[in-house]
């Protein structure tokens, strides 16, 4: 139901980097085992929310093996520390790699479009007042996006380990600090239709309301449709 893994396990890569291209003859076995070591150390400063340690050590697995999946653990690790920018610019760099296939880029251009709806977040400005009257910028500051980041990968832990309940507060937590983040309105809908129909069909009228032009909107639309004879009140 949802994407719940955030980085990409350490078999898929030694496999890779085995079946690729050949390495060079003169310390194939040495580099291998060198790519899986720092691999599992950058993993293990990424579980402990490491991030600027994290990407040291990615960039240099992939400076050894230039593996796309290595370039989009970086990212993931600047998405993680609410570093949006640095993110944005490396997943935009993703599909221009050698060896990156249609699915890894389908995922990168789907966080391009999310991380800049986000980023949009941070420099949105009302509407002018009165003549002359200076107009504020209302930004959301890093820290809350990085707290509705938190919260969507513990929301995501909590579908992991069957606590549903646990999952819905997460969600909802990540999208009162970022109404936009569409994947954390995404999995508390999936939820609640789980749960109750109804909560789930009143969570699309809100999503539908809030943001009419979506990317979900057309499933969510024939959706409310469906169970709105059921649960208008």
């Amino acid at each position: 139901m949802l994407a719940l893994r955030s980085f990409v396990v350490l078999a898929l890569l030694v496999s890779s980097v085995s079946h690729g291209a050949p390495p060079k003859p003169e310390t194939p076995k040495v580099n291998q085992k060198e790519i899986a070591r720092l691999t599992r150390e950058a993993e293990k400063l990424a579980g402990k929310k490491a991030w600027s340690a994290a990407i040291a050590v990615y960039q240099k697995a992939y400076g050894l093996s230039q593996h796309p999946i290595l370039w989009w653990n970086i990212a993931r690790c600047y998405e993680e520390s609410a570093d949006l920018t640095r993110a944005l610019s490396v997943f935009k760099s993703l599909p221009d790699l050698a060896g990156v296939d249609k699915e890894m880029k389908a995922k990168a251009a789907k966080k391009v479009a999310e991380i800049e709806a986000l980023l949009k977040l941070r420099s949105v400005r009302p509407s002018p007042g009165a003549p002359g009257a200076p107009t504020p910028e209302i930004a959301t500051p890093a820290s809350t996006i990085a707290r509705a980041f938190s919260m969507r990968s513990a929301a995501q832990r909590a579908v992991a380990a069957g606590k549903l309940t646990e999952a819905i507060s997460q969600f909802r937590g990540c999208l009162d600090a970022a109404p936009a983040m569409h994947d954390c309105r995404a999995g508390l809908i999936a939820l609640l239709l789980a749960e109750d129909r109804c909560l789930g069909y009143r969570e699309i009228r809100t999503y539908l309301a809030m943001h009419p032009g979506g990317p979900k909107r057309h499933e969510y639309r024939r959706l409310a449709d469906i169970l709105g004879p059921q649960c208008r009140e």
